[in-house]
């Protein structure tokens, strides 16, 4: 086997590596292409080492939540490189931010408006964000024939159908009155409305959408 000294891009990939952070064919490149190289190898067993000394220091706590939906957004963000993604385009309330309320919170039905989405007849309106706990509560108007995309839940939804019905495809159709409620990483089929509806929906903000 090699003794070669590390590249700096070596040193970088030994240390993602080491942390899992690699795709499942840059893990199979990184191995292929490193197999000979002893001090790669014996760069990546230091780091793990030190990872599990870290570890084993640190205090014996659980997050309060999943934090991975945040952390995904936020690398999302830092990608895109300030341009706006197409999700969150479809999905306007990946931007919205609110400032926690002081005393009650009172919305009348003429206050504010519907703020549309990239798919057609599909518009939202903000009622409450609650950015800490990954919470928005909105109102939906879907038009006659609009159709929302299979997605899966970053957390608990619960939908309310106000008015009119609304179809989840291969499932079960709603209509007013009925409510739904699906647990976090359960996935939602399309959903569709031939009449349109309105809904009252509280959900996670990093939803994501299925191709």
């Amino acid at each position: 086997m090699s003794d070669r000294p590390l590249t700096e891009s070596e040193l970088e990939l030994a240390a993602l590596y080491a942390l899992s952070a690699l795709s499942g064919p840059e893990t199979e490149a990184v191995e292929r292409e490193q197999r000979e190289h002893a001090a790669f190898w014996h760069e990546v067993r230091s780091l793990r080492d030190a990872a599990a000394g870290l570890a084993e220091s640190g205090p014996r706590a659980r997050p309060r939540r999943d934090l991975w939906p945040a952390i995904r957004a936020r690398l999302d963000a830092h990608a895109s490189a300030g341009a706006p993604r197409e999700a969150e385009r479809t999905q306007v309330w990946k931007s919205w931010r609110q400032a926690p309320p002081v005393g009650a919170m009172t919305f009348a039905a003429r206050e504010g408006s519907f703020e549309p989405t990239a798919l057609p007849g599909i518009r939202v309106r903000r009622l409450f964000v609650d950015e800490e706990a990954d919470r928005i509560t909105m109102l939906v108007r879907m038009d006659a024939g609009a159709a929302y995309p299979a997605h899966r839940h970053g957390g608990a939804e619960e939908c309310y159908v106000l008015e009119g019905e609304l179809e989840i495809v291969g499932q079960e159709e709603l209509h007013a009155g009925d409510y739904q409620r699906m647990e976090s990483g359960s996935l939602h089929p399309v959903q569709r409305t031939r009449g349109g509806c309105l809904l009252l929906l509280t959900s996670s903000r990093h939803d994501e959408l299925v191709a």
